[in-house]
């Protein structure tokens, strides 16, 4: 009787993972290597190379070197945390530096350590599991505000596109719900404008998250 009640007990933590849309994946072989490429800049070694790797994880492990080249002047000051970010049941893995800048995010989709976003945007988690991802600079500018959804990242965009780089020919644009609409740079302001406490805050607003910092390199002390 116990056995039986302890299988359905398993099948329904089992179900309510598919219901979720996303069921939780080891990040072990991802965190494995992660320590070890920041080691190897640590010492001043070159990076192993990806001979080995199946086209499943390819994503992720192009992820995972990009991050780790972000970091290639400061490899003792990277590090990583595990927690459900959406409340879904599965847990994301988040590379970041000791000072908290993000430099990838993998959540689980279709069974497969999947990275959130392509490595270069500056990114913050706020203690809602929603993510600002900011990409570019001046008049070519990008900032995403989004959640998890199944695996993805679903949201609204505001950015700014510019051939000249310059004010001349700016064109400012919101894409919310799906659809895209040019704005003006008032209106662009007054939708930008309010993240910039959140960016200045990350650390604040991660810690309150609840991540749990892991170093990549043990102290040797």
């Amino acid at each position: 009787m116990k056995k039986t009640a302890l299988i359905l007990a398993v099948i329904l933590i089992l179900s309510s993972f598919v219901a979720c849309g996303q069921r939780p994946v080891s990040y072990d072989n991802l965190i494995s290597k992660y320590t070890e490429l920041v080691a190897c800049l640590k010492d001043g070694r070159e990076l192993p190379s990806r001979e080995n790797e199946n086209e499943k994880e390819k994503a992720a492990y192009d992820a995972l070197y990009a991050a780790v080249e972000s970091a290639k002047e400061n490899p003792e000051d990277m590090s990583y945390g595990i927690k459900d970010l959406n409340g879904d049941g599965a847990d994301e893995l988040i590379l970041l530096s000791k000072y908290l800048n993000v430099y990838a995010v993998f959540t689980p989709r279709d069974g497969v350590a999947t990275p959130l976003y392509d490595n270069g945007c500056f990114a913050v988690i706020t203690k809602d599991g929603e993510f600002y991802l900011h990409e570019g600079a001046l008049f070519n500018t990008k900032i995403q505000i989004k959640k998890i959804v199944n695996g993805e990242l679903v949201g609204d965009e505001y950015g700014v596109v510019s051939e000249t780089g310059t004010r001349a020919d700016a064109v400012y644009y919101k894409i919310e719900n799906g659809k895209r609409d040019e704005i003006t740079f008032a209106e662009y302001l007054s939708l930008t404008d309010p993240l910039a406490n959140t960016f200045s805050d990350y650390r604040e607003i991660i810690e309150k998250i609840g991540i749990t910092v892991v170093p990549a390199i043990k102290s040797e002390n």
